[in-house]
């Protein structure tokens, strides 16, 4: 038995295998659908060819005995073709078949096999005859929708899903579905075996039946047999699944009503009627459950106690309602009249729900199987139910007609005592000759945990509670002449429906004397269960008014179009504009001016896509919305003046520039002066539209490395005006720029600037950005200095030109003002960051301001700091000569040179007279250079071992692919330092007989930081000859 076995493992099965049916009666069949549609295209195709082909026979019978034969040709492959086309839709009826006859799968192997054979046919008869391409065409499409392929694909197609489908089931201990599962197997694969061999792959009708017969067998016993039913719960107790019951309890109220007294008074016995029935929800499984798979439900119940339980046989609950939707059983439960549920300290009732299965899903002898869902304890609350508004203007209620009792502090229950009522403001207000439907004002609550919740009106009515409205009798009298106000209105009850109807004294309704009268309506909610015991009792007013003009929204009032720029935007209203668009819409028949401003009040804005500003009657700071309500202002005069600033604005220029849509909107609303008139509601929109932008001004190309994206900075060169005693960089950045002007085409509030970029391309250094954002701001200098870590490695200097952001030369009206000549310079700090920046690139960007709140940037390029020094590894007219008694010498400070960045010698002691060498010594000295400083015992040979092992001299070899050391082949210290000078000595006293050379590495520190190399200098046998 399958019911109320409640494993999951189980459940999930039959959902794998429900959901695998799905799949075998849904997508396949909508494959072979449109297969079959095809083959009926290719039919409609075939015939459209026969009625060509007869067009075609016509034409030639205009010339009858030219073209006799070719009539009688054509004639015949015609009548051919009928018969072909008559025997395709046969096939059609009698082999293929639709979803009403076949729900499993196969339909995207469906075989043309015979539609083919009969086109071919076709085509081989009528191919010859004509060349009208319409017909020609038809033959190939019929014949392309004709190709398919069955046979074994068929069976092997289906196998393979239907393996998949009974694999997903097999862990299900039943014998009855596995028997059923085990049958349908073997007839499937049967009719398809019979489709595939006996029918060359056709579905005929009767194996269609078949299959589709062993479909159903096999869903009746699966699809939709309930397994499990599982609790929703909503409430714990203890721990406890529960299902909570709710009882309303109240002490009456007594209500005297006369013409001299209008008293309440409540009582102090409790009555307690039954509350509608409760929801309980469950979740079934399978999820396709339906209604039709089961019968009603209903409860059975148990007495719990600590240790023991025993069966009640007492109806405690009844299912008033049930339905199944989305895999959810909702039971509307009601308590049974005259019981309690709520027993001692020790006892509790339990209650499981039993759901019994449709017949359908019954074997042969089964009667009555039910799942039943697990027990929960029941429990009974009381609850006091209140009448609440749903309206009422004298509070602070939002005026939508919804519940809004979130806490106890707040309920919104009108007036206490009828005197409170005649105190209180309108908790309505309504035209004199239009009736108030009292019932949408109310609905009742109650207090659980300190939290107010909602009892609807239907709630209150299926417990027996109703609302009923009454007008005290007696007299609640206002004014100089002490009008009774209850004499103008009277409460109706039309089969429950209650309203409240102006009338005057004498009974004339819906007559504007009653305007402004307030009468007072007490509302009761009674027990009709309980001889219409009043449950609760309030009091509210209403207010009759002129007739409620409904509010006007007139939309958007006038697009406006504004170009960015320096100034505010403003556009106007005018009243001329005012009579069409809007006095014209007002009321039957339009308002005049003067009406217009004798009915509304002072406008109000708001916007979402700007800071708004006020409103005001006239202009000044802050003010975004004047306006003008002048009885006697001329038409031409604003009505309303828009004015927006650039701060408002913002930054739209990115998005002009994308070419989005960018634009404002202020939504104005005007509030009538009196009650009954309605708001008065419109917009204004300004669409930002581009300005035009800020350019380069231009370049002076003779300056730039790569024409405008790379420049070398160098340092100054010695010997320059404002050159300081030792190396500095101060690079003329604006050199760059045309007439050093780096921007043009700004507008008079325009501005630009010159930064380092927030990425940069060398590793490390990157300017402190203020919050990372570029471009720094006009009052935020980071973006001048190129930092690495805390150390600044280089510094913009703008010289004598003030704050950052710079200002045009001229302010003329328009895009049209360019930079003045600028006067920058590019500061490499010596320092750790300052020297590490040399050999590599910074990043430098252009921007441009529209106006202060719109920043582009117009280019950004690279420059280049260029080292100041760099080694000669080839000493100057200097080599060894062994054998040498007193050492070969080198006068280091003669030989040993440097080159700087424009190719001048830098050595300790001048030796040349010619330009790049007669400043040697004082470029050593401007450059700040220390004595070199010779790493003899690294000295190495352009010696090697052959592969005989021989030492040999490799003219090949450099000072980085040198092995053999000097000290190995000549002796330790064969080379050594004497003041400025190298000496070499043959230690070992084995004269060499052929050149070789000594590459020494050295370093040397400077100004701008330190410098290794390696030296070469010759080791001759014999002094040189010149």
């Amino acid at each position: 038995m399958l019911a109320g076995v409640g494993c999951k493992d189980y459940d999930d099965d039959i959902d794998k295998l429900n959901n695998r049916l799905d799949e075998l009666t849904s997508g396949k069949i909508a494959t072979l659908e449109s297969q079959l549609s095809s083959l009926q295209t290719s039919v409609d195709n075939l015939k459209s060819a026969d009625e060509a082909l007869g067009k075609r026979i016509d034409e030639l019978k205009s010339d009858a005995d030219a073209n006799a034969k070719d009539i009688e040709a054509l004639e015949k492959a015609q009548e051919q073709l009928q018969k072909d086309i008559e025997a395709i839709e046969k096939d059609l009826s009698d082999n293929y078949v639709t979803k009403s006859y076949l729900n499993t799968t196969l339909s995207s192997y469906a075989t043309t096999k015979y539609v083919g054979d009969a086109v071919a046919a076709v085509t081989q008869n009528l191919g010859k005859f004509t060349t009208e391409k319409a017909i020609q065409d038809a033959i190939n499409a019929a014949k392309d929708a004709a190709i398919k392929a069955a046979g074994d694909a068929c069976k092997d197609a289906f196998q393979t899903s239907f393996d998949a489908a009974v694999a997903s089931a097999n862990l299900v201990n039943e014998t009855k579905l596995t028997k059923a599962i085990d049958d349908y197997d073997v007839k499937i694969k049967q009719y398809l075996e019979d489709a595939v061999t006996k029918e060359d792959g056709f579905i005929n009708k009767a194996i269609a039946q078949a299959v589709s017969d062993a479909v159903a067998d096999l869903q009746a016993m699966i699809s939709g047999r309930l397994t499990s039913v599982l609790l929703i719960p909503d409430l714990y107790v203890g721990g406890i699944e529960t299902i909570e019951l709710k009882s309303l309890s109240y002490e009456a109220w007594k209500v005297t009503s006369t013409a001299s007294a209008e008293t309440v008074a409540q009582g102090s016995t409790t009555s307690t009627t039954a509350a509608s029935a409760t929801s309980v929800r469950y979740n079934v499984s399978p999820s396709v459950v339906t209604k039709e798979d089961v019968k009603e439900p209903s409860f059975v119940f148990e007495k719990a106690e600590v240790r023991t339980r025993a069966a009640v046989s007492e109806q405690l609950l009844s299912v008033a309602s049930w339905d199944i939707a989305g895999g959810v059983l909702t039971v509307d439960v009601k308590k049974t009249a005259g019981t309690a549920l709520t027993l001692d300290a020790n006892h509790v009732y339990t209650a499981a729900l039993k759901v019994p299965l449709a017949d359908k899903y019954l074997g042969e002898g089964e009667v009555g199987t039910a799942v039943y869902s697990d027990y929960v304890a029941l429990t009974e609350t009381a609850i006091e139910p209140k009448i609440a508004a749903l309206i009422d203007l004298n509070s602070g209620k939002a005026t939508d007609g919804k519940f809004e009792c979130d806490e106890t502090a707040t309920h919104y229950h009108f007036s206490a005592k009828y005197e409170d009522a005649q105190a209180a403001d309108p908790s309505f207000t309504e035209a004199y000759n239009k009736p108030i439907d009292l019932l949408s004002m109310v609905t009742g609550c109650y207090i659980d945990n300190d939290e107010a919740k909602e009892i609807t009106k239907e709630t209150l009515k299926a417990a027996g509670l109703e609302f009923r409205f009454a007008l005290p009798t007696k007299p609640y009298t206002v004014g100089d002449n002490d009008t009774d106000q209850q004499k103008f209105a009277s409460v109706a009850n039309t089969d429950g429906a209650w309203t409240l109807t102006s009338k005057l004294p004498d009974g004339t309704t819906n007559n504007q004397a009653a305007i402004d009268k307030t009468p007072i309506v007490r509302v009761e909610l009674v027990d009709v269960n309980n001889k219409n015991a009043v449950v609760d009792v309030r009091y509210f007013k209403v207010q009759w008014l002129r007739e409620k003009i409904a509010p006007v929204d007139l939309e958007i009032l006038k697009t406006f179009n504004y170009t960015l720029t320096c100034n505010a935007f403003t556009g106007s209203f005018t009243w001329e504009e005012m009579v069409t668009k809007v006095l014209g819409k007002l009321g039957e028949n339009g308002l005049s001016q003067a009406e217009f401003i004798a009915t509304y009040a002072a406008p109000e804005i708001t916007a979402t896509d700007h800071t708004v500003g006020t409103v005001a009657q006239a202009a000044a700071d802050g003010v975004e919305l004047v306006y003008n309500f002048d009885a006697a202002a001329a038409e031409s005069a604003a009505a309303f003046t828009w004015t927006l600033s650039p701060e408002q604005i913002g930054n739209v220029i990115a998005d002009l520039i994308a070419g989005k849509e960018v634009k404002k909107v202020v939504n104005v609303t005007i509030p009538a002066q009196n009650a009954y008139q309605g708001k008065l509601t419109f917009s204004f929109v300004v669409n930002i539209k581009k300005p035009t932008l800020p350019s380069i001004y231009g370049y002076d190309s003779s300056f730039w490395h790569s024409d405008y994206t790379l420049a070398y900075v160098y340092p100054i060169q010695y010997n320059t005006p404002g050159a300081y005693a030792t190396c500095a960089y101060r690079y003329e950045l604006d050199r760059l720029f045309s007439d050093s002007k780096p921007v043009k085409d700004m507008l008079p509030c325009g501005k630009w600037d010159i930064q380092f970029a927030k990425k940069q391309p060398a590793t490390g250094y990157a300017p402190a950005l203020t919050g990372n954002t570029e471009p720094a701001g006009e009052t935020d200098k980071t973006g001048y200095t190129l930092k690495k870590g805390a150390l600044d490695a280089v510094q913009l200097n703008y010289n004598g030109m003030g704050d950052n952001w710079y200002a045009p030369e001229t302010t003329n009206t328009g895009a049209v003002n360019a930079a003045a000549a600028a006067d920058i310079t590019v500061q490499v700090l010596n320092n750790e960051a300052g020297i590490g920046i040399l050999k590599q690139q910074a990043t430098l960007k252009v921007w441009a301001a529209i106006n202060p709140y719109n920043h582009i940037e117009l280019t950004d390029f690279n420059v280049y700091f260029v080292e100041p020094l760099k080694i000669n590894t080839e000493l100057t007219n200097a080599y060894f000569v062994d054998q040498i008694i007193s050492g070969s010498e080198v006068d280091c400070s003669k030989a040993f040179t440097m080159t700087d960045f424009k190719d001048y010698i830098v050595a300790e002691v001048t030796t040349g007279t010619g330009e790049k060498e007669k400043y040697a010594a004082e470029l050593y000295a401007y450059y700040a250079v220390n004595a070199p400083a010779w790493d003899l015992a690294n000295a190495k040979t352009n010696l090697k071992k052959d592969a005989n092992g021989n030492y040999v001299v490799d003219e090949a070899i450099t000072a980085e692919t040198a092995k053999i050391k000097a000290a190995d082949r000549f002796g330790v210290n064969c080379i050594t330092k004497n003041g400025s000078k190298l000496v070499f000595k043959n230690i070992n006293g084995v004269k060499v007989e052929k050149t070789v050379k000594l590459f020494i590495p050295v370093t040397v520190s400077h100004k701008w930081g330190t410098m290794t190399a390696n030296v070469t200098i010759e080791l001759h046998p014999e002094e040189p000859a010149n």
